[in-house]
């Protein structure tokens, strides 16, 4: 009797599961329906901002270049202009197309060639930051995480890094806001400055957008912590907090009474005093330095004459047929190392490790360490280039800058040898043999 009763039950529930057409969808709409809903929702949001928006953005999964501001403008037909302070000239845009896809949420991607966008994702390394083959290492693809008419939050597809934009201010001018940041980094044209806390004095080391301040900690252990930040038309503003001795510090705002130094928004006792730039630390850190034919002097020509003849001129020479395309001193090629780094026209490449070392303020010794790769280990053997330039011994050398406080040449003369002179650039430029 109990089977009857339970074989009838569950043909009453067949009966009425085939009976039913349709099943209700707890969901309200289908996920493609979802899918276009939050891509119009996000991309409503975009159009919102009628005078675009500010990001500040930090290329690269370490921030080791620092942050930038990002000027944004997306239009119906979408299309995006940007304008952003890592060009020179405060008035520059580029306008170019962008769109909201799914991939596992909403994803804002800068879909044809920006000009201004694609310099931080560029591996070809426009701008000389960075290493060739990597550049800046930044995104050109973001999730959307959240956003408002406030605020978009967005991660960097390949950095992962979480960034910030907002809306720009309806009474302000890009170009105006672009200006005043520049104006603010002319103001900061050193790499060495003193941060000082309620009277005690700490190191601290420039390189791009980053702070590197050196410091006792708990155990009493010297240490370097590295705070990325973004310029702004005030002063700075930290990525992170400097977290020193129990005080905060979030940004620093121009000193009033020295626009070359920096004062702490947080607290009262807090600074950022510039000490005027010396030679030898900015040629450490403003590189790499590129060697071209044309910046030899005479003697050292004579020299390079004779050892590129060897290495690629004649017949039956290592590289014959080949020609060295770059030269540079400093973190180049794909290497994040100090050294000396060669690159050539059939794409031959290497590095010899340097370690630079400011003897005073306006002499560095260059000495080779025997570390290189298998590239610069050939070239070692091959040529007698780089021995020119630097030894396993070291090679002091008197330097001095074309301008003290944003360097674009440094005059290199040896100490050993004044008649070995050369000029190098930190702008990317090819070697350029020629007799």
């Amino acid at each position: 009797m109990k089977k009857s009763i339970f074989f009838a039950f569950l043909l009453c529930q067949l009966f009425f599961v085939g009976c039913t057409s349709e099943v209700d969808n707890i969901f309200g709409s289908t996920s493609a329906e979802r899918v276009e809903e939050a891509i119009k929702a996000d991309n409503d949001v975009l159009l919102s901002a009628s005078n675009g928006w500010l990001l500040k953005y930090y290329p690269a999964t370490g921030k080791q270049y620092g942050g930038y501001n990002i000027l944004l403008k997306f239009t119906e037909d979408g299309y995006v202009t940007v304008a952003s302070d890592i060009v020179g000239d405060p008035s520059k845009t580029a306008t170019s197309t962008y769109k909201l896809k799914e991939q596992g949420g909403v994803t804002l991607t800068f879909d044809t060639l920006n000009e201004i966008m694609h310099i931080f994702s560029d591996p070809n390394n426009s701008l000389g930051i960075g290493s060739i083959g990597l550049g800046m290492e930044g995104d050109y693809e973001f999730s959307i995480l959240s956003a408002t008419e406030d605020k978009v939050v967005l991660k960097g597809k390949k950095s992962m890094n979480e960034c910030l934009m907002i809306p720009f201010p309806e009474e302000d001018t890009w170009e105006n806001y672009l200006t005043e940041v520049q104006q603010q980094e002319m103001n900061m044209p050193s790499t060495k400055y003193s941060y000082v806390l309620e009277g005690e004095e700490y190191n601290v080391t420039v390189s791009y957008r980053t702070l590197s301040i050196t410091y006792l900690n708990d155990d009493d252990d010297e240490v370097t912590s590295t705070y990325p930040f973004v310029i702004v038309p005030e002063g700075i503003e930290l990525d992170t907090p400097i977290m020193i001795e129990g005080a905060e510090i979030t940004a620093f705002t121009a000193d009033p009474t020295n626009k070359n130094n920096l004062v702490a928004i947080d607290i009262d006792d807090a600074k950022l005093i510039m000490h005027d730039p010396d030679p030898s630390t900015q040629f450490i850190n403003f590189g790499p330095w590129f060697i071209t034919y044309d910046g030899l002097g005479d003697y050292t020509k004579s020299l390079m004459d004779d050892a590129y003849a060897k290495a690629f001129l004649n017949e039956g020479a290592p590289y014959y047929g080949d020609e060295l395309q770059y030269l540079a001193i400093g973190d180049y090629v794909i290497y994040v190392d100090y050294g000396f780094n060669f690159i050539t026209a059939n794409g031959k490449s290497g590095i010899l490790i340097i370690e630079p070392v400011a003897v005073n303020s306006n002499t560095v010794n260059l000495t080779m360490n025997g570390s290189c790769d298998q590239g610069g280990l050939d070239f070692w053997k091959n040529t007698e280039i780089p021995r020119i330039f630097t030894s396993l011994s070291g090679t002091q050398y008197k330097v001095e800058f074309d301008d003290p406080y944003h360097p674009t040449q440094v005059f290199m003369t040896d100490k050993s040898d004044s008649k070995k002179t050369f000029v190098m650039t930190n702008q990317v430029v090819p070697f350029n043999y020629h007799q």
